[in-house]
């Protein structure tokens, strides 16, 4: 499965989003609060969490990102079919090479995906005529030349889909820490490189733009798209663009425009996810009805919270954390998730289910010799910490063979859901 998963970091690796399941991690420490009060975190762990809280808004609130997770649940719901039909379950897990489709699909993604480096700093862009009109033909990347002006060195690369939602983090994450360390220019600097070429400088502006392009099957080419929208309408900020977008006429055989395939995809999306998990969904049934209720007002409230508030404000991070949703936090010293409200600090069950496939097919899909369970890190730091309570009980069965595990944790009750303990587990 090597490429297949794309998780998305901050370039400093003090967090990653791992967006198909919803769950953000923060190597840092958090507050020692039930509660998540993002506002208490010092500028540093602020943005770093900002910076991919993005990521998890870019896949539940674009075109883009849902067409991306519902390709991912996909794949999960044909995992799911092959651990309900098979009596015997191979270890690593071998779902693709039976799957043309899919296989197809996820080629198509990282055809989009575009490059994740480069060996110079780059300060300017050169793109050939038909290239933009070709990618887009192709269902490809865009190649550019990027250029470092003051020692004269060029290196080609491919502008994609990746630059687009880094660089948008990235700007993110500067609202909340004005003093963040510096990226590297690929992936996270060059749609602002691009902009500034064109003289576009202003930060929400850019936001918005990348916003735009990723309501586009292919980002990287709907950039360029949303450029030219904007050339033609100078007059526009970030809210009137995204609303023009969004009125925007399309050929597509169940919708007339971007606003109706929007909210057809959610629907999908939410399908999509139900399947997988084998459950209604609950928590984030909620936030995909906040999304089609701001389509249906031809809105965004993350663009209006940017131009209309300070978004670093407690009330804004507060409003729009509760509009969007929280996915599952993992620091290194606690685990976070939504509580139900007015519940004895009970969780939401989609949440669990959502963490407990992933535990699984990460536990599964692992080409390596190591066969512990995902979570055996964690819960081995924290099992003779006296300050946490409701603590998992581990066993040997937690270095090897989960399946057979007797003691109550997510992990053995996420595989007895699928019926691992009645399944020949074979190690290869």
């Amino acid at each position: 499965m090597g490429g297949f998963w794309d998780i998305f970091d901050n370039g400093n690796v003090r967090g990653k989003c791992e967006t198909n399941f919803f769950h953000i991690y923060v190597y840092d420490d958090l507050p020692e609060i039930k509660s998540i009060d993002i506002f208490g975190y010092n500028d540093s762990l602020k943005g770093t969490f900002m910076h991919e809280y993005l990521h998890y808004i870019q896949f539940v609130n674009t075109i883009f990102g849902i067409s991306y997770g519902t390709m991912y649940n996909y794949y999960f719901s044909c995992c799911v079919d092959y651990f309900f039909k098979n009596s015997n379950i191979d270890i690593p897990l071998n779902i693709l090479s039976d799957n043309k489709e899919l296989s197809d699909l996820i080629k198509k993604y990282k055809n989009l995906k575009g490059s994740e480096s480069s060996s110079i700093e780059i300060d300017k862009i050169e793109i050939e005529p038909n290239e933009i009109d070709n990618a887009n033909k192709e269902k490809r990347a865009i190649k550019v030349k990027g250029i470092n002006s003051k020692t004269n060195e060029t290196e080609s690369f491919e502008f994609g889909y990746l630059c687009i939602v880094e660089n948008m983090a990235t700007i993110f994450q500067s609202f909340f820490d004005k003093n963040m360390q510096d990226h590297s220019s690929v992936p996270y600097k060059i749609v602002e490189i691009i902009c500034k070429n064109r003289q576009i400088t202003d930060k929400k502006m850019i936001f918005s733009i990348c916003l735009c392009s990723l309501m586009y099957h292919n980002p990287a080419f709907g950039f360029f798209e949303i450029l030219g929208i904007l050339q033609t309408n100078p007059s526009y900020d970030g809210i009137k663009l995204y609303k023009h977008l969004l009125s925007a006429e399309i050929k597509h055989k169940e919708c007339s425009s971007i606003k109706e395939l929007f909210h057809y995809f959610i629907d999908k999306y939410e399908y999509n996810i139900k399947t997988a998990v084998c459950s209604d969904l609950v928590y984030y049934s909620k936030v995909f009805e906040n999304c089609k209720l701001e389509l249906k007002n031809g809105e965004n409230v993350l663009l209006r919270l940017m131009y209309e508030t300070d978004i670093n404000s407690k009330e804004s991070i507060d409003y729009l954390t509760d509009f969007y949703g929280f996915p599952l936090i993992e620091a290194n010293n606690l685990n976070l998730m939504a509580k139900i409200p007015q519940s004895n600090d009970d969780g939401y069950l989609d949440i669990a289910n959502l963490r407990g496939l992933e535990m699984i097919i990460n536990r599964l899909t692992n080409n390596t010799q190591d066969k512990k369970c995902p979570m055996f890190d964690k819960c081995y730091g924290l099992l003779y910490n006296d300050e946490v309570d409701n603590k998992f009980e581990m066993s040997l069965e937690c270095e090897n063979e989960q399946w057979k595990k007797q003691e109550k944790c997510l992990m053995s009750a996420a595989l007895k859901k699928y019926q691992f303990n009645k399944k020949t587990i074979v190690q290869k």
